[in-house]
């Protein structure tokens, strides 16, 4: 015979049967609450689920409008560069023109912002303005050189060349002249 057949209480006077419905209670009660601790656990890990892809949702989300962001920036950049090269280049074109006499004038390259693009346009304009001045008074005394060595060539030989030109050649070469004079 069991003990829970016959019963009986055990050896430290507690009924077996009562001790055994104690233990199933409280079995139950800990299965009750193991469930009762799956179900939360499962819903924390769905709310945290729910907030990380939220949260990578929401970082993507930032970082596609920051890169199209950046790639406005970097385009209007690109355009506003290309736009300066483009009026360098056909400034720079036009005085060189000039230089090598394909033009019998220049203009100044203009200039857009401050930027240091455009501060490098003001020096090259400072030089272009300099380097005009230098030609158009050599001009003027070739001009006069041509004038002068036309009247010694019909045997006046009492001119003299007043415009010295900028440059040392033509400096030398109104020297020289005059020397002959």
């Amino acid at each position: 015979k069991t003990a829970i057949t016959s019963g009986m209480t055990s050896e430290f006077g507690i009924d077996i049967i009562d001790w055994f419905n104690a233990k199933t209670n409280m079995q139950n009660s800990l299965k009750k609450l193991e469930n009762q601790l799956i179900i939360e656990l499962f819903t924390d890990i769905d709310k945290i689920k729910e907030e990380m892809l939220f949260k990578t949702s929401l970082i993507a989300v930032v970082s596609a409008v920051a890169l199209l962001f950046t790639l406005i920036i970097a385009i209007i950049i690109i355009n506003s560069l290309s736009s300066s090269f483009k009026i360098f280049k056909e400034g720079l074109y036009d005085f060189l023109s000039y230089t090598i006499r394909e033009t019998n004038e220049t203009h100044p390259i203009e200039v857009r912002g401050t930027d240091e693009f455009a501060q490098m346009t003001m020096e090259i304009n400072n030089r272009i303005k300099l380097i005009e001045d230098v030609i158009e008074k050599d001009k003027q005394a070739v001009e006069e050189i041509d004038d002068i060595m036309g009247k010694i060539a019909n045997g006046f030989y009492g001119y003299r060349i007043t415009n010295i030109g900028a440059s040392s050649e033509v400096k030398k070469l109104t020297e020289s002249i005059n020397t002959m004079a």
